[in-house]
């Protein structure tokens, strides 16, 4: 199959991530878990400067095939992306559950 990727699962220092690879073993994207140290200060004030009210579900670190890292951080209430420089990138409100399983919900029932 052309396109396919593989996805591989795995814990380095104590830390979650995944990455992706192509049919042809060529690096797509990773992510990994990281802790509130391991953001650039701006994205922690920012965070606490616009957000100190959310209680914080996920912090990632990404890349992607280009070697371009950018920080995902997802609140109770908003998904929030910002680049390697921690400058915001995007912020939007965060799916609930009852909104995804709503969602998945109408899609096995147009199928």
């Amino acid at each position: 199959m052309e396109n396919e990727q593989y996805h591989v699962t795995f814990e380095s220092l104590g830390k979650k991530g995944s990455a992706n690879f192509s049919d042809k073993g060529r690096f797509v994207s990773s992510v990994i878990q990281i802790t509130k140290d391991d953001l650039p200060f701006s994205v922690n004030h920012y965070l606490k400067q616009k957000h100190a009210e959310e209680k914080i579900t996920l912090r990632e670190k990404l890349k992607d095939d280009k070697n371009a890292i950018s920080f995902k951080v997802i609140t109770e209430d908003h998904d929030i992306l910002f680049n390697q420089q921690g400058q915001l990138i995007s912020s939007s409100p965060t799916a609930k559950v009852e909104e995804l399983e709503t969602a998945i919900d109408s899609m096995k029932t147009e199928e």
